[in-house]
């Protein structure tokens, strides 16, 4: 893969590595490959907190690469990672807020490092994006603008995201508040067994396809 190709994400990987306490993903795809594992687990080692809020099985438009971003859900948080799924209902719960959005499915593509710069674009964190397709980006120097957006993004996740968690025997949970209560769910909520299916059978999809 020519340098020039990957130029906006090495650029990006360089912003982030050089943060001091926090990094915020927002991206609808998320398939980071072992690379991306150890890339995330550098960034935790050195004190940073990672906080990524991707598509969970119920919202994505995408089953297949819902698929490939599945199996690297435990290592995400053996490796330290803060993991959250976008929930399918989050439009009723933000419908009467202004810019509430239209549709169930996670589009925004943004990431905030040290509440001081933010990165927005067309690049999801996936081997297509990253290696096949052409992105863009900018990013915006403004502590102003990080703060108000971070401060927006905790208010409202747990009334928009599951947290995907580890529970004491080591398999995945979903932890969130609906109705005002805390829940858990043990298996990946708002889906029928036909859609569980079909994520468990396009695990077989090489990920470079994805």
């Amino acid at each position: 893969m020519a340098a020039e190709h990957r130029q906006l994400v090495n650029r990006l990987a360089e912003l982030i590595v050089d943060s001091d306490e926090e990094v915020i993903v927002i991206t609808p795809y998320m398939v980071p490959l072992k690379s991306g594992i150890e890339f995330w687990q550098g960034v935790v080692d050195q004190g940073t907190r990672v906080v990524i809020l991707t598509n969970s099985l119920a919202s994505t438009n995408h089953i297949p690469v819902h698929s490939g971003y599945a199996k690297f859900r435990k290592p995400l948080l053996e490796a330290g990672v803060e993991l959250y799924e976008a929930r399918v209902d989050a439009v009723e719960h933000l419908a009467d807020r202004p810019g509430a959005p239209d549709n169930k499915t996670l589009h925004t593509k943004l990431i905030i490092i040290d509440r001081q710069q933010i990165f927005a674009g067309s690049l999801n964190l996936d081997p297509r994006s990253i290696d096949l397709n052409s992105e863009m980006g900018v990013n915006i120097l403004s502590e102003e603008l990080g703060t108000e957006l971070v401060t927006e993004f905790f208010e409202q996740l747990d009334e928009v995201a599951y947290r995907v968690t580890l529970n004491e025997g080591g398999k995945l949970q979903w932890e969130g508040i609906v109705n005002g209560e805390k829940v858990i769910k043990t298996t990946e909520p708002s889906t029928s067994r036909w859609r569980r299916f079909k994520a468990w059978f396009f695990r077989i999809a090489p990920d470079s396809q994805l």
